[in-house]
């Protein structure tokens, strides 16, 4: 009976450290949650991203081979630091690439002469007045077609009724 003493011993040494080392774990996932909740606060979030950071280095999860695991992969961490929105910075480059895309495929079309400005009409339909549009950060309505910012308008009407949107409902 005394011999299994020493075994019943470790057994419960390494059930405390896997106790606390889920909690710190849930703690951190709870911090996570909290983060991605919409707020107005003054915390900052990437100072508590970071504090999260540090707080998982110095929880060391190892898989059943006992090689180390990565509790949070750098995507994930690039992704819990989008500050507004759901997409991180690649993410959005992919999607406003589609006017250069469009603009590419347009060209190509033999337009008759009255329509021979869409394909620059269509690149330029998420131009901003105040040059934060894109692709070419255009500045002033002098600089965007007013047929851009006409299919502008008609964007953003069609993007407020579409039911296809998987990240929004309809208005």
């Amino acid at each position: 009976m005394s011999a299994n003493k020493p075994c019943e011993d470790e057994i419960a040494v390494l059930r405390l450290e896997k106790e606390s080392k889920l909690d710190k774990v849930v703690a951190i996932k709870d911090k996570l949650v909290k983060l991605n909740e919409p707020t107005v606060t003054e915390v900052d979030p990437e100072s508590i991203l970071k504090m999260v950071i540090d707080e998982l280095e110095d929880v060391n999860c190892s898989d059943i081979t006992g090689q180390k695991m990565d509790i949070l992969t750098e995507s994930d961490k690039i992704n819990l630091a989008v500050r507004k929105g759901s997409i991180n910075s690649d993410e959005r480059l992919k999607i406003e690439s589609h006017v250069v895309e469009t603009y590419k495929f347009v060209s190509k079309i033999p337009w008759p002469p009255e329509y021979r400005k869409i394909p620059e009409i269509a690149v330029h339909h998420h131009e901003k007045l105040d040059g934060t549009g894109y692709p070419d950060r255009l500045v002033g309505k002098e600089a965007t077609p007013i047929q851009s910012r006409i299919m502008a308008v008609a964007d953003i009407y069609d993007a407020l009724i579409s039911h296809d949107r998987p990240y929004k409902d309809s208005v």
